[in-house]
């Protein structure tokens, strides 16, 4: 009969420990859900953007796990011939994903708002 209850109360908190991880995740989602994106993640990707590539792919995470639908828009503020390469690869993998220059970002962020 022991060995039933601690199965039991095992199997319960690891209800309540799901159940709190999912409210958790709702209560960090920073808009309302729905697939329709209603913001733009702007990433500045200079001449040193190591980071470039994990930060799209922590934004794809996000939005593909429902966390966070959002466009990404990626500014070109000097870019090396590398950097440049691998903000190209994402944006032709991911459909949005956008690379710009920074005079182009008000258009941009007019466009994809419906705001013009």
């Amino acid at each position: 009969m022991e060995v039933l209850e601690v199965l039991t109360a095992f199997l319960l908190s690891l209800c309540f420990i799901t159940l709190l991880w999912t409210l958790k995740g709702l209560l960090l989602r920073p808009v309302k859900a729905g697939k329709s994106p209603s913001m733009t993640v702007i990433i500045a990707a200079g001449k040193d953007s190591r980071n470039l590539e994990r930060e799209v792919r922590g934004l794809r995470w996000l939005r593909e796990d429902g966390r966070l639908y959002a466009d990404i828009l990626i500014v070109d503020t000097g870019m090396d011939s590398e950097t440049a390469r691998i903000a190209e690869s994402l944006s032709k993998s991911t459909p949005w994903v956008t690379i710009c220059r920074p005079d182009e970002i008000e258009n941009i962020i007019i466009r994809s708002g419906g705001y013009g």
